[in-house]
Protein backbone atom coordinates (compact mmCIF):
# COMPACT_ATOMS: atom_id res chain seq x y z
CA UNK A 1 0.00 0.00 0.00
CA UNK A 2 1.34 3.24 -0.65
CA UNK A 3 2.64 5.14 2.81
CA UNK A 4 -0.07 8.09 3.42
CA UNK A 5 1.91 11.47 3.12
CA UNK A 6 -0.09 14.72 3.08
CA UNK A 7 0.91 18.26 3.20
CA UNK A 8 -0.88 20.25 6.12
CA UNK A 9 -3.16 22.06 3.41
CA UNK A 10 -4.90 18.96 1.85
CA UNK A 11 -9.00 18.88 2.08
CA UNK A 12 -9.96 17.20 5.58
CA UNK A 13 -13.51 17.18 4.66
CA UNK A 14 -16.78 18.21 2.35
CA UNK A 15 -16.24 22.01 2.75
CA UNK A 16 -12.64 22.08 1.82
CA UNK A 17 -12.93 19.81 -0.68
CA UNK A 18 -15.58 21.69 -2.73
CA UNK A 19 -13.29 25.17 -2.35
CA UNK A 20 -10.49 22.92 -4.21
CA UNK A 21 -12.68 21.69 -6.37
CA UNK A 22 -13.82 25.41 -7.29
CA UNK A 23 -10.09 26.49 -7.94
CA UNK A 24 -9.76 23.63 -10.24
CA UNK A 25 -12.79 24.37 -11.86
CA UNK A 26 -14.42 21.23 -11.77
CA UNK A 27 -18.13 20.87 -10.15
CA UNK A 28 -18.62 19.75 -6.76
CA UNK A 29 -21.37 16.76 -6.95
CA UNK A 30 -23.05 15.27 -3.94
CA UNK A 31 -22.47 12.07 -3.63
CA UNK A 32 -24.45 9.39 -0.75
CA UNK A 33 -23.51 5.86 -1.46
CA UNK A 34 -25.18 4.42 2.17
CA UNK A 35 -28.11 5.89 1.29
CA UNK A 36 -29.11 5.73 -2.09
CA UNK A 37 -28.24 2.16 -1.38
CA UNK A 38 -30.96 2.15 1.26
CA UNK A 39 -33.48 3.58 -1.32
CA UNK A 40 -32.36 0.91 -3.86
CA UNK A 41 -30.52 3.24 -6.10
CA UNK A 42 -27.17 3.40 -7.35
CA UNK A 43 -24.85 3.87 -5.06
CA UNK A 44 -22.57 5.74 -7.23
CA UNK A 45 -24.89 7.98 -9.35
CA UNK A 46 -24.69 12.03 -7.91
CA UNK A 47 -27.21 12.11 -5.63
CA UNK A 48 -27.88 14.25 -2.24
CA UNK A 49 -29.99 13.25 1.18
CA UNK A 50 -32.08 16.52 2.54
CA UNK A 51 -32.79 14.82 5.82
CA UNK A 52 -35.95 12.86 4.79
CA UNK A 53 -35.39 11.52 1.27
CA UNK A 54 -32.91 10.68 -1.38
CA UNK A 55 -32.80 13.36 -4.19
CA UNK A 56 -31.17 12.02 -7.46
CA UNK A 57 -28.53 14.99 -9.09
CA UNK A 58 -28.99 15.56 -13.08
CA UNK A 59 -25.50 15.83 -13.52
CA UNK A 60 -24.90 15.88 -17.06
CA UNK A 61 -25.51 20.08 -16.90
CA UNK A 62 -22.81 19.93 -14.89
CA UNK A 63 -20.36 18.84 -17.91
CA UNK A 64 -20.14 22.36 -19.12
CA UNK A 65 -21.37 24.66 -16.28
CA UNK A 66 -20.56 25.18 -12.80
CA UNK A 67 -23.06 24.74 -10.24
CA UNK A 68 -24.52 27.89 -8.44
CA UNK A 69 -23.82 28.77 -4.93
CA UNK A 70 -27.45 28.11 -3.67
CA UNK A 71 -27.18 24.59 -5.55
CA UNK A 72 -23.81 23.88 -3.17
CA UNK A 73 -25.38 25.00 -0.28
CA UNK A 74 -28.46 22.48 -1.08
CA UNK A 75 -26.74 19.63 -1.93
CA UNK A 76 -24.48 19.47 1.08
CA UNK A 77 -26.66 20.80 4.05
CA UNK A 78 -26.86 17.23 5.41
CA UNK A 79 -23.72 16.03 7.17
CA UNK A 80 -23.91 12.48 5.80
CA UNK A 81 -23.93 13.78 2.35
CA UNK A 82 -20.20 13.05 0.51
CA UNK A 83 -18.55 14.74 -2.33
CA UNK A 84 -17.75 13.86 -6.52
CA UNK A 85 -16.66 15.42 -9.52
CA UNK A 86 -16.44 15.22 -13.24
CA UNK A 87 -12.92 14.40 -15.41
CA UNK A 88 -12.39 16.63 -17.87
CA UNK A 89 -11.59 20.28 -19.74
CA UNK A 90 -10.83 22.86 -17.17
CA UNK A 91 -10.11 25.73 -19.37
CA UNK A 92 -6.50 24.94 -19.29
CA UNK A 93 -5.99 21.56 -19.48
CA UNK A 94 -7.78 17.97 -19.21
CA UNK A 95 -7.84 16.89 -15.92
CA UNK A 96 -8.35 13.25 -15.77
CA UNK A 97 -8.60 10.72 -12.88
CA UNK A 98 -6.64 7.13 -13.52
CA UNK A 99 -8.97 4.59 -11.48
CA UNK A 100 -6.73 1.40 -10.54
CA UNK A 101 -9.23 -1.34 -9.73
CA UNK A 102 -7.76 -4.00 -6.86
CA UNK A 103 -10.48 -6.90 -8.25
CA UNK A 104 -8.40 -6.91 -11.84
CA UNK A 105 -5.33 -8.22 -10.19
CA UNK A 106 -4.54 -11.78 -8.69
CA UNK A 107 -4.25 -10.32 -5.00
CA UNK A 108 -4.36 -7.20 -2.98
CA UNK A 109 -0.68 -7.56 -2.97
CA UNK A 110 -0.43 -7.64 -6.44
CA UNK A 111 -2.45 -4.45 -6.90
CA UNK A 112 -0.27 -2.61 -4.32
CA UNK A 113 3.05 -3.88 -6.12
CA UNK A 114 2.18 -2.78 -9.61
CA UNK A 115 1.41 0.32 -8.44
CA UNK A 116 4.63 0.97 -6.25
CA UNK A 117 6.66 0.21 -9.65
CA UNK A 118 5.01 2.10 -11.51
CA UNK A 119 5.57 5.21 -9.51
CA UNK A 120 8.99 4.49 -8.92
CA UNK A 121 9.34 4.40 -12.66
CA UNK A 122 7.43 7.42 -13.48
CA UNK A 123 8.32 9.87 -10.63
CA UNK A 124 6.00 12.64 -12.04
CA UNK A 125 3.42 10.34 -11.46
CA UNK A 126 4.28 9.84 -7.72
CA UNK A 127 3.47 13.61 -7.31
CA UNK A 128 -0.17 13.40 -8.25
CA UNK A 129 -3.05 13.69 -6.26
CA UNK A 130 -3.95 10.06 -4.63
CA UNK A 131 -6.69 8.44 -2.69
CA UNK A 132 -7.74 4.57 -1.55
CA UNK A 133 -10.88 4.03 -2.69
CA UNK A 134 -13.36 1.56 -0.28
CA UNK A 135 -12.82 -1.20 -2.37
CA UNK A 136 -9.14 -0.62 -2.13
CA UNK A 137 -8.19 0.72 -5.27
CA UNK A 138 -6.01 3.76 -6.32
CA UNK A 139 -7.19 6.61 -7.88
CA UNK A 140 -4.87 9.80 -9.23
CA UNK A 141 -5.53 13.14 -10.79
CA UNK A 142 -3.34 13.73 -13.59
CA UNK A 143 -3.57 16.80 -15.90
CA UNK A 144 -3.15 16.76 -19.93
CA UNK A 145 -2.08 19.55 -22.23
CA UNK A 146 -4.67 18.16 -24.98
CA UNK A 147 -7.15 15.85 -24.99
CA UNK A 148 -5.78 12.42 -24.71
CA UNK A 149 -6.12 10.65 -28.00
CA UNK A 150 -7.26 7.20 -28.05
CA UNK A 151 -9.44 6.97 -25.10
CA UNK A 152 -12.99 7.64 -24.34
CA UNK A 153 -15.10 8.41 -21.19
CA UNK A 154 -14.89 5.70 -19.27
CA UNK A 155 -12.13 3.58 -20.90
CA UNK A 156 -9.86 0.58 -19.34
CA UNK A 157 -5.92 0.96 -20.12
CA UNK A 158 -2.74 -1.10 -18.92
CA UNK A 159 0.06 0.17 -17.55
CA UNK A 160 3.11 -0.06 -19.90
CA UNK A 161 1.26 -2.36 -22.52
CA UNK A 162 0.68 -5.09 -19.68
CA UNK A 163 -2.87 -6.22 -18.51
CA UNK A 164 -5.77 -4.26 -17.87
CA UNK A 165 -5.42 -2.73 -14.43
CA UNK A 166 -8.16 -0.25 -14.52
CA UNK A 167 -10.44 2.96 -15.97
CA UNK A 168 -8.97 6.10 -17.62
CA UNK A 169 -11.29 8.74 -16.92
CA UNK A 170 -10.76 11.79 -18.76
CA UNK A 171 -14.01 13.23 -20.47
CA UNK A 172 -16.41 15.77 -19.20
CA UNK A 173 -19.02 12.87 -18.42
CA UNK A 174 -15.71 10.87 -16.39
CA UNK A 175 -17.34 10.98 -12.82
CA UNK A 176 -15.71 9.79 -9.98
CA UNK A 177 -16.27 10.04 -6.06
CA UNK A 178 -14.18 12.08 -3.64
CA UNK A 179 -13.01 11.29 0.21
CA UNK A 180 -13.93 11.70 2.63
CA UNK A 181 -17.04 10.32 0.93
CA UNK A 182 -18.45 6.99 2.95
CA UNK A 183 -18.85 3.91 0.79
CA UNK A 184 -21.48 1.23 1.11
CA UNK A 185 -18.72 -1.11 2.94
CA UNK A 186 -18.49 1.37 5.70
CA UNK A 187 -14.78 2.39 4.45
CA UNK A 188 -14.55 5.83 3.44
CA UNK A 189 -12.48 7.21 0.29
CA UNK A 190 -9.05 8.53 2.02
CA UNK A 191 -6.27 10.52 0.73
CA UNK A 192 -3.16 8.94 0.74
CA UNK A 193 -1.16 12.26 -0.98
CA UNK A 194 -2.22 15.57 -2.32
CA UNK A 195 -1.27 18.54 -4.28
CA UNK A 196 -3.10 22.11 -5.41
CA UNK A 197 -2.73 21.04 -8.93
CA UNK A 198 -1.87 17.92 -10.52
CA UNK A 199 1.03 17.53 -12.68
CA UNK A 200 1.09 18.37 -16.05
CA UNK A 201 1.88 15.72 -18.78
CA UNK A 202 1.92 16.04 -22.77
CA UNK A 203 0.19 12.64 -23.22
CA UNK A 204 -1.06 9.36 -21.08
CA UNK A 205 2.12 7.24 -22.38
CA UNK A 206 4.58 9.88 -21.01
CA UNK A 207 3.52 8.01 -17.54
CA UNK A 208 3.07 4.46 -18.92
CA UNK A 209 -0.26 4.21 -19.64
CA UNK A 210 -1.91 2.83 -22.67
CA UNK A 211 -5.41 2.21 -24.18
CA UNK A 212 -5.72 -1.70 -24.24
CA UNK A 213 -4.41 -3.13 -27.23
CA UNK A 214 -7.21 -4.46 -29.48
CA UNK A 215 -6.94 -8.14 -28.37
CA UNK A 216 -7.38 -7.61 -24.89
CA UNK A 217 -9.91 -5.36 -25.61
CA UNK A 218 -11.87 -8.20 -26.72
CA UNK A 219 -11.15 -10.63 -23.83
CA UNK A 220 -12.49 -8.20 -21.54
CA UNK A 221 -15.78 -7.83 -23.74
CA UNK A 222 -15.89 -11.52 -24.47
CA UNK A 223 -19.32 -13.31 -22.49
CA UNK A 224 -18.12 -15.68 -19.68
CA UNK A 225 -20.69 -18.36 -21.63
CA UNK A 226 -19.77 -17.46 -25.36
CA UNK A 227 -21.83 -17.73 -27.94
CA UNK A 228 -21.83 -18.74 -31.34
CA UNK A 229 -20.25 -16.18 -33.56
CA UNK A 230 -23.02 -14.51 -36.20
CA UNK A 231 -20.71 -14.28 -39.15
CA UNK A 232 -23.54 -12.33 -41.04
CA UNK A 233 -22.97 -9.54 -38.89
CA UNK A 234 -21.56 -5.92 -40.33
CA UNK A 235 -19.54 -3.95 -38.86
CA UNK A 236 -22.03 -1.76 -39.32
CA UNK A 237 -25.24 -3.61 -37.71
CA UNK A 238 -22.33 -4.40 -34.41
CA UNK A 239 -22.81 -0.93 -33.47
CA UNK A 240 -25.13 -0.49 -30.41
CA UNK A 241 -28.27 0.31 -32.47
CA UNK A 242 -30.97 -0.31 -29.26
CA UNK A 243 -30.46 0.07 -25.25
CA UNK A 244 -30.22 -3.37 -24.94
CA UNK A 245 -27.13 -3.44 -27.73
CA UNK A 246 -25.52 -0.38 -25.71
CA UNK A 247 -25.86 -1.80 -22.35
CA UNK A 248 -24.19 -5.11 -23.41
CA UNK A 249 -21.05 -3.08 -25.45
CA UNK A 250 -20.95 0.14 -23.58
CA UNK A 251 -21.79 -0.06 -19.56
CA UNK A 252 -21.56 -4.38 -18.25
CA UNK A 253 -18.21 -4.60 -19.47
CA UNK A 254 -17.19 -1.77 -17.10
CA UNK A 255 -18.94 -3.19 -13.79
CA UNK A 256 -18.66 -6.16 -11.77
CA UNK A 257 -21.00 -8.15 -10.47
CA UNK A 258 -21.30 -6.83 -6.80
CA UNK A 259 -21.51 -3.35 -8.27
CA UNK A 260 -24.09 -4.02 -10.84
CA UNK A 261 -26.44 -6.17 -7.89
CA UNK A 262 -25.46 -3.44 -5.57
CA UNK A 263 -28.10 -4.27 -2.32
CA UNK A 264 -25.29 -3.84 0.69
CA UNK A 265 -26.94 -7.06 2.71
CA UNK A 266 -26.25 -9.22 -0.05
CA UNK A 267 -22.72 -9.67 1.77
CA UNK A 268 -21.40 -11.33 -1.69
CA UNK A 269 -19.30 -14.42 -1.50
CA UNK A 270 -17.32 -15.70 -5.11
CA UNK A 271 -18.16 -19.14 -6.56
CA UNK A 272 -15.74 -19.21 -9.89
CA UNK A 273 -17.91 -16.74 -12.50
CA UNK A 274 -20.48 -16.53 -9.84
CA UNK A 275 -21.80 -14.81 -6.61
CA UNK A 276 -23.66 -15.80 -3.71
CA UNK A 277 -25.74 -14.45 -1.20
CA UNK A 278 -29.04 -12.80 0.60
CA UNK A 279 -31.71 -12.34 -1.29
CA UNK A 280 -33.58 -9.16 -0.72
CA UNK A 281 -36.81 -10.37 -1.08
CA UNK A 282 -37.23 -13.03 1.33
CA UNK A 283 -37.05 -13.91 4.95
CA UNK A 284 -35.98 -16.61 6.90
CA UNK A 285 -32.45 -17.60 4.61
CA UNK A 286 -30.35 -19.95 6.56
CA UNK A 287 -26.87 -20.18 4.27
CA UNK A 288 -27.22 -16.88 2.63
CA UNK A 289 -26.86 -17.91 -0.29
CA UNK A 290 -30.22 -18.15 -2.04
CA UNK A 291 -29.40 -15.23 -4.33
CA UNK A 292 -26.61 -15.38 -7.06
CA UNK A 293 -25.87 -14.00 -10.06
CA UNK A 294 -23.62 -14.75 -13.27
CA UNK A 295 -22.95 -13.02 -16.49
CA UNK A 296 -24.50 -14.99 -19.51
CA UNK A 297 -23.38 -13.90 -23.12
CA UNK A 298 -22.55 -10.70 -21.22
CA UNK A 299 -25.85 -9.99 -19.85
CA UNK A 300 -25.42 -9.57 -16.06
CA UNK A 301 -28.16 -12.34 -14.70
CA UNK A 302 -29.76 -13.39 -11.09
CA UNK A 303 -31.96 -16.13 -9.80
CA UNK A 304 -33.62 -16.46 -6.21
CA UNK A 305 -35.38 -20.12 -5.94
CA UNK A 306 -38.17 -18.47 -4.12
CA UNK A 307 -37.87 -15.50 -5.75
CA UNK A 308 -37.36 -16.07 -9.55
CA UNK A 309 -35.05 -13.83 -11.20
CA UNK A 310 -34.00 -12.25 -14.56
CA UNK A 311 -31.37 -9.74 -15.59
CA UNK A 312 -30.41 -6.90 -13.85
CA UNK A 313 -32.88 -4.60 -15.28
CA UNK A 314 -35.51 -6.50 -13.34
CA UNK A 315 -33.33 -6.35 -10.87
CA UNK A 316 -33.15 -2.55 -10.04
CA UNK A 317 -36.67 -2.54 -11.00
CA UNK A 318 -38.02 -5.02 -8.65
CA UNK A 319 -35.53 -3.27 -6.24
CA UNK A 320 -37.44 0.20 -6.91
CA UNK A 321 -40.97 -1.60 -6.06
CA UNK A 322 -41.54 -2.39 -9.67
CA UNK A 323 -43.19 -6.14 -10.89
CA UNK A 324 -41.83 -7.98 -13.94
CA UNK A 325 -39.96 -6.05 -16.40
CA UNK A 326 -39.48 -2.60 -16.79
CA UNK A 327 -41.09 -0.85 -19.44
CA UNK A 328 -40.88 2.67 -21.78
CA UNK A 329 -39.72 5.24 -19.41
CA UNK A 330 -39.03 3.33 -16.30
CA UNK A 331 -36.86 1.06 -18.66
CA UNK A 332 -34.90 4.13 -20.22
CA UNK A 333 -34.43 5.49 -16.74
CA UNK A 334 -32.67 2.07 -15.10
CA UNK A 335 -30.30 2.41 -18.54
CA UNK A 336 -29.74 5.64 -17.68
CA UNK A 337 -28.65 5.19 -14.14
CA UNK A 338 -26.38 2.16 -15.03
CA UNK A 339 -24.87 4.46 -17.43
CA UNK A 340 -24.23 7.01 -15.22
CA UNK A 341 -22.75 4.67 -12.63
CA UNK A 342 -19.75 4.09 -15.78
CA UNK A 343 -19.90 7.59 -16.98
CA UNK A 344 -21.03 6.79 -20.05
CA UNK A 345 -23.20 9.43 -21.95
CA UNK A 346 -26.52 7.92 -23.32
CA UNK A 347 -27.00 7.38 -26.85
CA UNK A 348 -28.16 10.85 -28.11
CA UNK A 349 -31.50 9.40 -30.18
CA UNK A 350 -32.34 8.19 -26.70
CA UNK A 351 -32.93 11.55 -25.41
CA UNK A 352 -36.58 11.78 -26.86
CA UNK A 353 -37.88 9.00 -24.62
CA UNK A 354 -37.29 10.82 -21.34
CA UNK A 355 -40.03 12.94 -22.49
CA UNK A 356 -42.02 10.59 -23.14
CA UNK A 357 -41.77 10.04 -27.03
CA UNK A 358 -41.10 6.61 -26.67
CA UNK A 359 -38.92 4.93 -29.69
CA UNK A 360 -39.76 1.44 -30.60
CA UNK A 361 -37.02 -0.16 -29.39
CA UNK A 362 -38.10 1.02 -25.95
CA UNK A 363 -41.65 -1.20 -25.81
CA UNK A 364 -40.50 -4.18 -27.82
CA UNK A 365 -36.88 -5.10 -26.67
CA UNK A 366 -36.46 -7.37 -24.50
CA UNK A 367 -33.78 -8.84 -22.33
CA UNK A 368 -32.37 -12.47 -22.68
CA UNK A 369 -33.94 -14.77 -20.46
CA UNK A 370 -32.93 -16.24 -17.31
CA UNK A 371 -33.88 -19.61 -17.51
CA UNK A 372 -30.54 -21.41 -17.74
CA UNK A 373 -29.94 -20.23 -14.45
CA UNK A 374 -33.37 -21.74 -13.11
CA UNK A 375 -32.06 -25.24 -14.18
CA UNK A 376 -28.71 -24.89 -12.15
CA UNK A 377 -30.65 -24.63 -8.91
CA UNK A 378 -31.41 -28.48 -7.61
CA UNK A 379 -28.08 -29.57 -9.39
CA UNK A 380 -25.39 -26.75 -7.69
CA UNK A 381 -27.12 -26.18 -4.40
CA UNK A 382 -29.68 -29.43 -3.65
CA UNK A 383 -31.97 -27.31 -1.84
CA UNK A 384 -35.27 -27.85 -0.57
CA UNK A 385 -37.84 -25.76 -0.70
CA UNK A 386 -40.25 -26.02 2.55
CA UNK A 387 -43.46 -24.31 2.92
CA UNK A 388 -44.41 -23.09 6.26
CA UNK A 389 -47.98 -23.05 6.68
CA UNK A 390 -47.69 -20.35 9.75
CA UNK A 391 -46.02 -17.67 8.50
CA UNK A 392 -47.04 -18.10 4.87
CA UNK A 393 -43.62 -17.60 3.56
CA UNK A 394 -41.09 -20.18 1.72
CA UNK A 395 -38.03 -21.38 3.68
CA UNK A 396 -34.53 -21.81 1.80
CA UNK A 397 -32.62 -24.98 3.14
CA UNK A 398 -29.24 -26.72 1.96
CA UNK A 399 -29.83 -30.40 2.26
CA UNK A 400 -27.49 -32.23 4.23
CA UNK A 401 -25.23 -34.32 1.61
Amino acid sequence: MIAQSLPESYPRDVEETISWLLRLERPPLPENPVEATRAGKPDKSPCFFDGEKLIPLKWKTYQEQMPSKEDIERWFRHPSNGIGTLGGFNGRHWLTWVDVDQKTFDSPEDCDRTIQEWLEKYPLAAQAPCFRTPGGGYRFLLAFESEPENFKANNGFCFDGGQHVGEFLCKNGSHTLLPPTKGVNGNCYQWLRWSEYPPILNKPEDVGIFPLPSAQKEANRKPQHTAKPNTQKTAKQQKPHTLIDFLIKEVYPKQTLEELFNWEGHNFQRDGEKVRGYCPWHKNQKSGTAFYAEMVDGVPLWRCPVCDGGSVLEYRHKRNGGKGSPKGRKFVEIVRGLAEEVGVPMPEDWHSSEKGSQSHHTKREKHPPADILAKEIAEEYRRELVYIDDSKQWMVYESDV
